[in-house]
């Protein structure tokens, strides 16, 4: 299953010059419909002929943070297992003056923060929220260690708690692999054990989600080369776009039973049974995927002339069958084909998956895709208009 967590509070923080009073260093962004990783010259003193600093550019990172905890009451009920990946996702907005190539980096923060209700280009600025020089609403908690722009950790021995995603000449969407950061927040709660909390303990971190902090290598930052801006949707970009957490395990379980495999080698059709036109957003559904030949052969009773109808007996699909999620409007695909995440389950009444419906966004129309592989080289698309609405 591929379950997406939305984003509970975002923003993006400014460095600024010296003079705090002066400086996008105070500016809160908690409302912006933008996330901004940025390293831009503003000053250009080069053309002056006067020294050039590391003041003289402004630098941006994101901060992101997502509520863990119906994934650990999950993990600890046991309806999730231990094998878990998370990646970390945004969505593109725009792309300007960038490197061909890159890397962006996330880190755990290491402190609690408070979103704020301030936009980039408010005038006068809103400070009241998370800054590059403080945590909270007031201004009165600075970043720990008289460090600025989001304390954050990486363990002992250099990166143990980092994620990173490099990019080259490719689309700047994020999908990146961040398990060890979230297994660090969930320490015991995975297979990780005692030992590894006794180890946090040990190396005096604090194992509490505070969120992540999204931004470049730390010697770009410093160096004295503008690397462009890099802009993401935002949880109040009011799109389908949000941030979001995707929370991947394998939850598939073959057992035919008595049942047949469908002919491969015959034209086949795809259909669900029971589809519903709508879904509550916050239920878990499990759902019916029917395989057959689109022409069977007419079949009659050996001891009689009654007539058995072929298409009343159920066959399942082959064990690399799967599905996907798109938007119905957007054609945005929402859940991609995965062949460790979205693989069709069988029991004794045919195939189907299960779908935890809080992981879409309500009051949208979606539509279900299927692929199933007969062989190494053959693939077979079903999209028959299998549409169903969420609801709040």
């Amino acid at each position: 299953m591929i379950y997406s967590i939305f984003v509970d509070k975002d923003a993006t923080i400014y460095s600024g010059s010296s003079d705090v009073v002066n400086s996008v260093g105070i500016q809160n962004t908690g409302l912006d419909e933008i996330l901004e990783i940025e390293k831009l010259d503003v000053t250009a003193l080069e053309e002056l002929g006067k020294p050039k600093g590391v003041e003289n550019f402004t630098l941006s990172r994101a901060l992101l943070k997502f509520d863990l905890a119906e994934v650990s009451r999950s993990i600890v009920n046991g309806n999730i297992g231990t094998n878990i990946r998370f990646y970390l996702n945004l969505y593109a907005v725009e792309a300007d003056e960038i490197p061909l190539s890159y890397t962006l980096y996330a880190y755990p923060l290491s402190q609690s923060w408070n979103m704020g209700v301030g936009r980039k280009h408010d005038f006068p600025v809103i400070n009241d929220g998370v800054t590059w020089f403080w945590t909270d609403t007031s201004g009165s908690t600075t970043w720990s260690g008289s460090m600025y722009g989001g304390v954050y950790m990486t363990g002992s021995g250099g990166n143990t708690y980092a994620a990173s995603q490099s990019f080259e000449y490719e689309s700047s969407d994020i999908r990146m692999d961040v398990t060890d950061i979230v297994r660090f927040w969930l320490s015991c709660s995975l297979n990780t054990g005692w030992n590894y909390l006794q180890q946090k303990y040990v190396e005096g971190l604090n194992t509490e989600n505070h969120g992540i902090i999204l931004k470049r290598a730390g010697s770009e930052e410093t160096d004295l080369l503008s690397y462009g801006s890099l802009k993401f949707f935002s949880r109040d970009s009011h799109t389908i776009y949000q941030p979001k957490l995707e929370v991947c395990w394998d939850d598939s379980t073959w057992s035919v039973g008595s049942l047949t495999a469908i002919d491969s080698d015959e034209d086949i059709v795809l259909y669900m049974k029971g589809l519903k036109k709508e879904y509550k957003e916050n239920s878990k559904t499990k759902f019916r995927v029917i395989g057959r030949e689109r022409y069977a052969t007419k079949l009659f009773a050996s001891s009689s002339a009654l007539y058995i109808n072929p298409y009343s007996t159920i066959t399942y699909l082959p064990t690399s069958s799967y599905y996907s999620i798109r938007d119905a409007k957007t054609e945005e695909v929402i859940i991609p084909f995965d062949d460790n995440y979205t693989k069709l389950s069988c029991d004794s009444n045919g195939n189907y998956f299960n779908l935890w419906l809080d992981g879409l966004q309500p009051e949208r129309y979606y539509r279900f895709v299927f692929k199933v592989e007969r062989s190494s080289t053959t693939e077979e698309y079903f999209d028959n208009g299998f549409i169903f609405k969420v609801v709040k």
